[in-house]
């Protein structure tokens, strides 16, 4: 049986779906439904130094994707466009992720800051699938993390 995190939350946001929200909300909200990420590589070179010289080098790059929909009355999951799409090197496509997460945390920490007679009608449902696709996503990252560590370990081993 699959876990909230291993289908990424998808039966949570289904039960989500059923909250209704009136005013102009809806004129600025999407809905991400998915997003991608492939590795592809490129050639680049690190110039000359008086140290040492010119060295050719393999560049990984992540081709990013996002698609999604606005968030209408009338809109449907078959709706969804490329909301977008980027070639980033490796290490700008981790920046992108930590810097989501600390703007996620910050908001999340305003939010738990809020008295405790407002946080009393929070729709709970959407506070346990926020947090069991932030537990997927901690999972993920700190895989993602044990993998850079082994190539820096076989890099070492390379050098020397």
């Amino acid at each position: 049986m699959a876990t909230a995190t291993e289908n990424h939350g998808q039966e949570e946001r289904d039960d989500a779906k059923s909250v209704y929200v009136s005013g102009g909300f809806l004129r600025n909200t999407s809905i991400i439904q998915s997003t991608s990420m492939s590795i592809s590589f490129g050639f680049g070179t690190i110039p000359a130094t008086s140290e040492r010289s010119e060295t050719k080098v393999l560049m990984p790059f992540v081709a990013f994707d996002v698609t999604g929909r606005r968030l209408t009355e009338n809109s449907s999951e078959e709706d969804a466009v490329s909301l977008l799409s980027a070639t980033l090197p490796l290490e700008n496509a981790a920046y992108t992720i930590w810097d989501m997460a600390y703007e996620l945390a910050d908001a999340v920490k305003e939010l738990s800051d809020f008295p405790q007679a407002a946080a009393s009608v929070l729709d709970t449902r959407r506070i346990r699938a926020t947090r069991d696709l932030l537990l997927g996503a901690s999972q993920k990252l700190e895989q993602c993390f044990k993998d850079l560590e082994r190539l820096e370990m076989i890099e070492t081993v390379l050098a020397d």
